[in-house]
């Protein structure tokens, strides 16, 4: 993935896929704790540190006393009670540096909040909407889809009103989906395999 450009006068070069110490998944009530750097932005230099998530359906500002200068780093420190009001669902995160009138965005990621089983009051769902997409797909493909299935919408269409070809590129795009989610989450993902047979050759 491209990160941005280093071309402009304080930007840092970043990437979605840079080693970050941010967590990559959590449980929504889940205690966070971790140290950042930025060698240009130190703290003692009087810089802040500010972290923003947001998705289509909800952002969160972290509190500004969850994060604490330690030197010239930045400790983050976020409690279960601040964590357990945050919405399920994957978010694009920003860490944002400021001094005065200057502010810089200087690393970005993905997280995936969960939802809280340990205290919901009765079971719940744990799926992600593309898993959910996905599962509901790849019933109708099998011809063993009910009706509350064939109701399901992607977009503003119900699924019986899609096309075998267009079931089968929805399947391919949710099975990406659903790898990458399940990458960000640091689950195990089987990588991809290509079988062939022994008789076939090289050129097949």
């Amino acid at each position: 993935m491209s990160s941005y450009p280093g071309i402009l006068p304080g930007w840092i070069e970043f990437s979605l896929d840079d080693p970050h110490p941010e967590p990559l998944a959590f449980i929504a009530g889940d205690s966070l704790t971790w140290m950042r750097d930025f060698e240009q932005y130190p703290a003692s230099a009087g810089w802040t540190l500010t972290y923003v998530l947001n998705n289509s359906t909800a952002k969160v500002i972290v509190n500004a006393a969850d994060i604490v200068a330690t030197g010239n780093s930045f400790t983050v420190t976020i409690p279960a009670a601040e964590t357990k009001l945050w919405a399920p669902g994957e978010y694009l995160w920003l860490a944002v540096l400021q001094n005065g009138a200057q502010r810089d965005t200087c690393a970005m990621g993905r997280v995936a909040v969960q939802p809280d089983i340990l205290d919901a009051t009765g079971p719940i769902d744990t799926r992600s909407p593309e898993e959910i997409a996905l599962e509901n797909i790849k019933t109708v493909l099998a011809g063993r889809a009910a009706d509350g299935v064939l109701e399901y919408k992607i977009g503003d269409r119900e699924l019986r009103r899609f096309s075998l070809n267009e079931l089968l590129k929805l399947k391919s795009y949710y099975v990406a989906e659903v790898k990458r989610l399940r990458i960000n989450r640091g689950e195990y993902v089987e990588p991809d395999t290509v079988a062939f047979h022994a008789d076939w050759g090289i050129n097949g």
